[in-house]
């Protein structure tokens, strides 16, 4: 933060709505995914129905112990006696659960739930998972999609095997250890685009999953 956390303190204790955080949701195959890295997995029936959500901590000093059980309210910045209440059960470090800089922790839920909430939720980021890795035939069919897209301008990505490439070329060809993927924001086993505008490159690119 660019003001003195000491300025700060006073109005966040007694205002916290002027404060504002961020709500994700998630799909179910992106939520197993995220359950079994948790060091204790939540209930996936609480998660789908909208009772549970998990907190990405997002660097905020507090313990696991702090907050899980505890109930938190969110509201919409455009009406804010539309809200929804969740428990938290569970805690995550996977920094690219990252919605907006500067605006944690990150509240993490099913976004079949935040559809209901949200009339107008954005795409921000849309996950591939590969069934080979470094496979760039799949990159190459992933990458024509987006570049095709009305929206092309606006999505963002890196690609993992591009990476690869240049780390041997540094090394000497030494063999690496991981998974290698077109990352949009590289996570691993999944891959992550990042989109700033709804469109249809999500149903499009789920073709050559």
């Amino acid at each position: 933060m660019s003001i003195p956390y000491g300025k700060e303190k006073d109005e966040y204790q007694n205002h916290p709505e002027n404060f504002g955080s961020s709500l994700i949701g998630i799909d179910e195959q992106e939520f197993d995914y995220l359950n079994n890295s948790l060091e204790h997995p939540i209930n996936k029936g609480d998660f789908l129905s909208g009772k549970a959500c998990i907190v990405y901590r997002n660097g905020l000093d507090f313990a696991d112990a702090d907050i899980i059980g505890k109930n938190v309210t969110c509201a919409l910045y455009e009406d804010q006696q539309t809200t929804k209440t969740f428990t938290i059960e569970g805690v995550t470090d996977e920094n690219y659960y990252t919605a907006l800089l500067g605006y944690p922790p990150t509240i993490i839920a099913s976004n079949q739930v935040v559809k209901t909430f949200a009339n107008h939720p954005i795409t921000l980021k849309t996950s591939i998972k590969y069934h080979k890795e470094y496979d760039r035939d799949t990159e190459q069919e992933i990458l024509a999609l987006l570049e095709e897209n009305d929206n092309a301008k606006d999505f963002s990505w890196e690609s993992k095997i591009e990476d690869e490439d240049e780390i041997e070329k540094a090394q000497g060809n030494m063999p690496q250890l991981g998974i290698s993927l077109l990352v949009c924001t590289m996570v691993p086993v999944l891959t992550w685009i990042v989109l700033e505008k709804n469109g249809t490159v999500v149903e499009r690119i789920k073709g050559v999953e």
